[in-house]
């Protein structure tokens, strides 16, 4: 773990923790920027009538409205996510020229990632283009979908960190679903049938698998340029108050009994260790487990990408809902209530 000191307050610290390697993942470092990137030429439309008009003469067809609404589905999610969302129904080269194209028009905007200081290697992959709904888009989206919260396209200027966010939970959401273990996926769902409570970040639930009730995830994201404690500090506390009030952390659209846990997010097993030994998780109520990237982006296999914490730090543990072949790692663990 390094300190890279904050020029806007060098009493305050920002903490980096980096992977086995050194490395520092783009998706949680820092100084993380996303540009928004124009095409040449672009001719956007502005008119929800000028997209209608356009699918009666079948410009804008089906599939490009399937990629829309899986784009507005997804929030916020980068190239390669998008292509293997799409396979089961069309290629990766299929998927880039319908995004070149819906680029064009305005239906979808594309930035660009990079990280502050660093000088851009010719040599080094670049990180793959980031798509949300451009304008037209979210208008024909709410359209057809009038009852789905869509983002509207503004929201994204000078929200790197909500960028990387979603980019990270989508890579979570994309393995899950492309793999089919996943039967629901929420972002922001009620809890505790107050309306006032905060929000989780979203909530993954696991499909029925021989004769076991799915496990429902409440996830949180946390990364290493926000004050992550206090707000892990302030959520566990409100899961706590409510597992106590009600028996459980009562969820929008899930009827109990269920089998639950809450999941935090993060990028590195150093940053797992670190808010393990701040926060000792082991010690509440609840069962809380860690979700890391460092070991997703090993496997592509979210059944080997958790961990526990202990008295003595955290385990790798193994979630049998998401194990699809032999696998060997320190434990299994069984998440409940």
């Amino acid at each position: 773990m390094t300190e890279v000191q904050n020029p806007a307050g060098m009493q305050n610290a920002i903490q980096v923790f980096a992977r086995e390697d050194g490395s520092i993942p783009i998706w949680d470092n820092p100084n993380f920027q996303s540009t928004l990137w124009l095409p040449k030429d672009h001719s956007p439309l502005t008119r929800y009538e000028q997209a209608l008009e356009e699918r009666i003469r079948h410009k804008l067809t089906d599939e490009h409205i399937r990629l829309l609404s899986v784009i507005g589905a997804a929030v916020c999610v980068n190239e390669a996510q998008l292509r293997k969302y799409m396979l089961p129904v069309q290629s990766a080269s299929t998927t880039s020229k319908m995004l070149q194209k819906l680029q064009y028009r305005g239906y979808v905007q594309r930035y660009k990632a990079t990280i502050r200081f660093e000088e851009e290697d010719p040599n080094k992959r670049k990180p793959p283009g980031i798509f949300m709904l451009g304008l037209i888009g979210y208008k024909i989206m709410k359209y057809y979908y009038n009852a789905h919260n869509f983002i509207h396209p503004d929201k994204w200027m000078d929200n790197p960190y909500a960028v990387q966010r979603y980019v990270a939970m989508n890579e979570i959401r994309m393995i899950g679903t492309t793999n089919r273990q996943l039967a629901k996926w929420t972002w922001f769902p009620g809890v505790g049938e107050d309306a006032r409570n905060q929000k989780p970040f979203a909530v993954m639930s696991t499909k029925e698998i021989n004769g076991k009730a799915p496990i429902h995830f409440i996830l949180e994201r946390v990364q290493m340029g926000q004050t992550f404690l206090d707000y892990l500090r302030d959520r566990l506390k409100m899961y706590s108050w409510l597992k106590e009030k009600d028996g459980l952390i009562k969820i929008e659209g899930i009827k109990p009994p269920v089998m639950q846990a809450v999941v935090i997010s993060v990028s590195t097993v150093s940053l797992a260790e670190f808010i393990q030994k701040q926060l000792e998780l082991h010690l509440y109520s609840f069962e809380v487990l860690f979700l890391v990237d460092e070991w997703l982006e090993e496997t592509q296999e979210m059944a080997t990408a958790f961990a526990q914490g202990t008295s003595e730090g955290i385990i790798r543990v193994q979630i049998p809902y998401f194990v699809k072949e032999q696998t060997t790692t320190n434990r299994t663990v069984s998440a409940g209530v």
